[in-house]
């Protein structure tokens, strides 16, 4: 299994079961078994940038055309070691299928390639994301873009649209994103909850390397977050525990803690932004959508995050009573059934479709398509 991932050592081998490798095999494969139900329309690339600044795998339907009203831009969870973005494919195209019959022209999934994040440097690989979403909103200006992830996907993704807030207040000169005000060419400052011991750390530390230029990122239309890793800043070991939560959670304190590349006036871990005024900039344009299980981790981390936000934004909760954690993928994953392993999926795709379906410019045209079976995602989903 080794030869199937260089990330994997002896030690782990069972990590070689989530490398893009075996992941691309196993998908492919039940495809073929399945005769390609539900996903005939649909097809995946890879994609690499031409400058080598980000890659990623593409999931879209040829037959409807190059030009997407829709575009998912999933961030998988970096802290899967191995985690690539074929492990996503087989549940990601089974939603960009079923948001074909939800109405929309030619809905697209870009997953980001995160996996060389093993051996690269936080700033680096937080670049390669960052690229990848400016790539995304400007060769597709007219698609509705969502912003998306699980577990700590979904908390980079959060860390990116305070960014993108900042970067665009940077540009406008506007103070609103930030606790003091803001100079001309430097990005806005958010405050966090520091320790006296940073802050004297701080003051006798050289200066800071100027942070490069932020390229032009658009603001999200909509965003998707699937158990969002939300870990505070002095999280009780209680909370934590010994096993794996306790790890994720310092791994994601240290990832943050080494991002450098914006100077020291923004921070990016959200759980460290207090200021609401900088959740209102940084909140998408129309809507969010949380999905979590009924006893997630740091379950009073979330519940506080989703009432915070939902002050700010319109806010969809799915809360699954039968799942752990991830309820998406974990129902995909182990459900025996077909149908009972789409059921998050197609709840996903019509709750989409109910947010971002109308302002896309192609369900305005007399000939577009319609939502099907509009009545059963109403049904009982446990």
């Amino acid at each position: 299994m080794q030869n199937y991932s260089k990330q994997v050592s002896s030690e782990h081998l069972y990590l070689a079961l989530v490398s893009g490798k075996v992941q691309k095999r196993l998908f492919d494969i039940r495809a073929f078994l399945q005769a390609y139900s539900g996903i005939e329309d649909s097809d995946y690339a890879e994609y690499r940038d031409a400058d080598n600044k980000f890659s990623g795998i593409w999931l879209r339907s040829t037959c409807r055309g190059p030009e997407h009203d829709l575009v998912i831009f999933y961030i998988p969870n970096l802290l899967l070691r191995c985690g690539m973005p074929y492990f996503y494919v087989e549940y990601l195209i089974t939603l960009q299928s079923l948001l074909l019959v939800q109405g929309f022209h030619s809905p697209a999934v870009f997953i980001v390639d995160v996996s060389p994040g093993v051996d690269m440097d936080a700033n680096e690989l937080f670049m390669r994301i960052i690229n990848a979403w400016s790539f995304i909103g400007q060769s597709h200006p007219n698609a509705k873009v969502i912003i998306a992830g699980d577990s700590f996907g979904a908390t980079i993704a959060l860390s990116l649209m305070i960014l993108i807030a900042c970067s665009r207040n940077s540009e406008t000169g506007s103070s609103e994103a930030g606790n003091g005000e803001t100079k001309d060419g430097e990005n806005a400052k958010v405050t966090s909850t520091e320790d006296p011991s940073t802050e004297q750390e701080s003051t006798t530390s050289p200066p800071a390397p100027a942070p490069p230029a932020l390229p032009n990122m658009q603001r999200p239309f909509g965003a998707l977050l699937i158990s969002p890793l939300l870990v505070g800043h002095h999280e009780p070991k209680s909370a934590l525990g010994e096993g794996r939560l306790a790890i994720w959670a310092q791994r994601s304190t240290e990832f943050f803690r080494n991002i450098t590349l914006f100077g020291k006036d923004i921070e990016p871990n959200p759980m460290r932004v207090q200021n609401v005024e900088i959740w209102k900039e940084a909140a998408p344009e129309k809507g969010m959508i949380i999905s979590h299980g009924a006893s997630e981790d740091l379950q009073q981390n979330l519940e506080n995050f989703t009432e915070m936000i939902a002050g700010i934004v319109h806010t969809k909760v799915v809360i699954s009573e039968s799942s752990p954690f991830l309820p998406p993928l974990y129902s995909f994953f182990t459900e025996n059934i077909q149908d009972e392993k789409e059921d998050s999926a197609f709840v996903l795709s019509a709750i989409i479709s109910r947010m971002a379906l109308w302002h896309t410019h192609f369900y305005l045209h007399p000939g577009s398509h319609e939502p099907m079976n509009p009545l059963s995602i109403d049904d009982l989903h446990t």
